[in-house]
């Protein structure tokens, strides 16, 4: 046995020993380094809150003796008795003396602005800026003594006035002057801010801006250490702003200084980082190269050793004592070794023992030769007990039939190309006596006298086998008829197919069904179904011919299968005599006259389908469109049946979610009294948009709706939605008398649909007889244990109007109007169509609008699509119309748009001038 590739053990831990050692440096290296910028920060930060406190006092300075200065005249007593006096022109000169002042800053503006009137007194450097930059109405609403700022834009440039106010109130004799005293004066003008900071903190740079906008600037050239590439373990320094809030401005947007200072301490950092990180390093690389050397003189020796005297104790040479090392855990090692050769000579002898003895086969080959067998595979083989050598040393193909001889030599050849052999698998053995047993074998790798071997462990299977065989006949092939059964005929169906496309021929598949046979199995029993069916298979097989199968699908279902057919009048022809046979089958010996028969569908594949599932589905299709047209017949298969039955199936899904995420729509279309134009109630159109589908028509989902049952919660919901519409049209002021809803057949014979009725009217809160529920004749004809008359008594008890939906087109229109409750006939669409010229519907609708008019029911014409129609239908005495040409059915939004727009009247173009 070769030894195994791997990585030697003391360049591992030496290896790892000095990555460990090179991290853990570099690791302490970067946290001292990270420690020193924490500590740098800490006092840039100390600098930057005193740089703000110097920043702001040089405002506080600058706005110092102005703010002195106005309030000084604020308090002069000369002002206050001039404003007493009503002396304005000396107001306005002691004013003019305090702007003027040599001392201090000077006032760019000064305002005077008196409570009593309108008067402003304006003096200063620049009068004319009071009312542009601080009109009468913003003066006198300052807060009084806080600073606020006034941005100045001009051909030099935006400067920025400082706006002070003191409120002014004398009183003499019982007379009070109110005023408010208000200065201005412009902190740029008389003084360089940005200077003025950058000479008090002993920078550089300074940008001092109103909000975004950059007032004052000091930015001289600047220099700043130049390093030959970032540090590692920090990102490249640069100068840091420091933003401090001058002077807050209640008014807008404060005064701030932008302070940078270069952050020449992280650089300095970063540089002296640098420079020491090689030598670091190269340190403790050199550290590392010495104590792994240490390392690999004190582990190699022992280790060398150890697996020297693995080698030997594995060959069996192993006559001498281990060496003792200076590690306690490779002494350990050695002594298991030594231990585990011991046991292993003991075992081997023990093994031998037990398996001479075991009741399981056993044999050990290797080179393709028998190297050991014990005495019951001997037995099992039909050898004398105990004599081995009848096998030993002869080739392992000797134990096994000839029909497993090529098996064997594939499995040796893979194994001789490193492939994987299956370890567990069964074959035919050779008995002495010539007869053959199933062997299920259990191999796996051994070391045989230090050689490899395979050791094979040995069951006799041959009984498990039979009753293998004895099931897979039962799998396959249906007990009561004793045709194959779907599993095996699939199988067959498949290879057809695959033969058919390879040859480019046809394969022809029969589904047969027997027609009401669950009534024979009700009134005859099961039994003689059962002979019945074996009957028909009996007789379907004595017509089939040599290629061509038949199997029992399930139930009373037969698929034959041909192989022969050249074309579809052959398929038909096959087809008709399968109904023949079955009209011929009998249930045994019950006496009966029932006549079998039975319903065949026919696909052709690979037309009809390119696998076994799909060509079985389709000849299913085609059985089922037999048996709707009466069964006793054959059909072919449809791609169009087919498709409109696919989409019927994917609209039922698509219908389910809608309903389930409310995804359908309510449309609306008015219902106007022609004459007066007046637009007096509307009917709730359902509408269907689908993502995959598109725009789905109401014919189309709603037999859908009605066949699976959705048609009643998806009722209820248009139901509740149409009324809480009405609802909410009322509450707009619109005129809407009522609203009709239709219901369906399935509605009606639904037990809690009045109820469920009368809850919606009481939710919404509109009057019962605001809501009109439109049936049709089919409501009487629908087969249902409740009397739909008594469900239309019932709705009218509780106020709800009941409208005859489609007058006209059924069977016993007039004999409805007797039995049923009817408030409103809605002349169907098709009687509108041609009414322009046809005369006869003409006097039918003037015939059915009078007997509607001698019962006391109102009359609606529906379908009215030109100007012409309508006045024909008002002649006629039909005043109430519904349209397109009135108004096609719109949503809920455009429907109060033509609400409101066409309150009163319908729109121009429906009336005939």
């Amino acid at each position: 046995m070769s030894s195994p590739r791997g990585i030697r053990f003391n360049w591992f831990i030496m290896g790892l020993f000095s990555v460990g050692i090179t991290l853990s440096s570099l690791a302490v290296f970067g946290f001292t380094y990270h420690a020193a910028q924490s500590i740098s920060r800490e006092h840039q930060e100390t600098d930057s809150t005193r740089d703000q406190a110097l920043a702001q006092s040089v405002a506080q300075q600058l706005l110092g003796d102005f703010g002195t200065r106005l309030r000084s005249a604020a308090a002069d007593h000369r002002i206050e008795k001039a404003l007493l006096s009503g002396n304005l022109a000396r107001t306005k000169q002691l004013l003019s003396d305090h702007a003027g002042s040599a001392v201090g800053t000077a006032f760019d503006l000064l305002v005077l602005d008196i409570a009593d009137g309108d008067t402003s007194l304006k003096v200063g450097s620049a009068p004319e800026l009071a009312d542009p930059l601080l009109p009468r109405e913003i003066r006198t609403g300052l807060l009084p003594d806080i600073w606020n700022l006034v941005a100045q834009t001009g051909d030099h440039g935006t400067d920025v006035l400082a706006v002070l106010s003191i409120p002014l109130k004398t009183v003499d004799d019982g007379t009070t002057t109110r005023a408010v005293l208000t200065g201005a004066t412009s902190i740029l003008e008389h003084a360089n801010v940005a200077e003025m900071i950058a000479q008090k903190l002993g920078t550089d740079r300074v940008r001092v801006k109103l909000g975004d906008l950059t007032v004052s600037e000091i930015v001289p050239p600047t220099t700043q250490p130049n390093m030959e590439g970032p540090f590692p373990f920090a990102p490249e320094a640069s100068p840091k702003a420091i933003d401090s809030v001058l002077i807050e401005n209640p008014l807008g947007l404060p005064l701030t200084a932008e302070i940078f200072e270069p952050d020449l301490a992280t650089l300095h950092l970063a540089a002296a980082y640098k420079e020491f990180l090689p030598p670091f390093t190269l340190t403790v690389l050199v550290a590392c190269v010495i104590a792994s050397a240490i390392l690999h003189r004190l582990i190699s020796p022992s280790l060398s050793y150890l697996i020297a005297y693995a080698h030997e104790l594995r060959q069996g040479r192993a006559n001498r004592s281990h060496q003792k090392s200076r590690f306690q855990e490779f002494n350990t090692l050695a002594t298991l070794f030594s231990d585990a050769f011991e046991a292993n000579q003991r075992t081997n002898a023990q093994f031998r023992d037990l398996i001479d003895g075991s009741l399981q086969g056993v044999f050990v080959h290797a080179n393709k030769h028998i190297l050991y067998v014990n005495n019951a595979l001997l037995e099992m083989l039909g050898y004398e007990s105990g004599n081995k050598k009848q096998l030993v040393g002869k080739p392992v193909t000797d134990l096994y039939a000839k029909e497993e001889h090529r098996q064997l030599n594939q499995v040796y050849k893979l194994r001789a190309d490193g492939g994987t052999a299956p370890r567990i698998y069964e074959a035919r053995a050779q008995r002495q006596d010539g007869s053959v047993v199933w062997l299920e074998q259990h191999v796996r790798m051994i070391s045989w006298n230090g050689e490899e071997a395979f050791y094979a462990t040995v069951l006799d299977i041959t009984d498990r086998k039979r009753q293998e065989q004895q099931i897979a006949l039962n799998a396959n092939y249906d007990s009561v008829t004793g045709l194959p059964n779907r599993y095996l005929f699939l199988d067959r169906l498949k290879q057809a197919i695959g033969r058919a496309q390879s040859k480019h021929e046809k394969c022809t598949l029969l589904f047969l069904d027997v027609d009401r046979f669950k009534s024979i199995n009700e009134t005859l029993g099961h039994e003689a179904g059962d002979q019945l069916l074996a009957n028909i298979a009996w007789r379907v097989q004595q017509i089939l011919g040599p290629s061509e199968s038949a199997a029992r699908l399930g139930g009373d279902q037969i698929g034959v299968l041909l192989n022969t057919v050249k074309d579809s009048w052959d398929a038909e022809q096959k087809a008709l005599g399968l109904l023949e046979a079955v009209s011929a089958a009998r249930p045994g010996d019950v006496e009966t006259n029932h006549l079998a028969t039975a319903s065949v569908g026919i696909a052709i594949g690979p037309a009809d389908g390119d696998n076994p599932d799909l060509l079985l589905r389709h000849a299913e299709f085609a059985m089922f469109q037999a048996k709707l047209e009466g069964g006793n017949r054959c059909r072919f298969y449809s791609h169009e049946r087919n498709d409109a039955a696919t989409r019927a199936m994917k609209l039922e899904f698509a219908l389910t979610s809608a309903i389930d995420q409310k995804k359908l729509k309510l449309h609306y279309q008015p219902i106007v009294d022609f004459e007066s134009g007046q637009i007096i109630s509307c009917e709730a159109l359902l509408r269907w948009n689908d993502p995959e589908f598109g725009d789905i028509t109401p014919s189309e989902f709603i037999p859908i709706a009605e066949e699976t049952g959705l048609i009643v919660p998806l009722g209820d919901w248009v139901l509740q939605e149409a009324c809480s519409f009405f609802k909410d049209c009322k509450k707009r002021g619109l005129d809407l008398q009522c609203i009709s809803v239709n219901v369906s057949p399935r509605q009606c014979r639904d037990d809690g649909f009045v109820s469920r009725v009368a809850q919606v009217i009481a939710e919404t809160r509109i009057a019962p007889s605001q809501l009109h529920l439109e049936i049709t004749e089919t409501v009487m004809m629908d087969d249902s244990s409740i009397d739909p008359a008594m469900v239309l008594d019932a709705l009218r008890d509780i106020g709800v109007k009941l409208s005859l939906d489609d007058f006209g087109t059924g069977y016993s229109s007039l004999s409805y109007l007797k039995r049923l409750p009817i408030d409103i006939l809605k002349i169907d669409s098709s009687f509108i169509l041609d009414l322009e010229e046809d005369e006869e519907d003409q006097v039918l609708i003037r015939a059915i609008r009078s007997m509607a008019e001698n019962l006391g029911i109102t009359v609606i014409c529906e379908g009215a699509e030109t100007a012409p129609q309508c006045r024909i239908l008002a002649d006629l005495g039909c005043q109430l119309i519904q349209g397109y040409h009135i108004a096609r059915p719109m949503p809920e939004r455009d429907f109060i748009h033509f609400l409101t727009t066409n309150a009163m009247s319908i729109p121009p173009n429906a009336r005939l001038h």
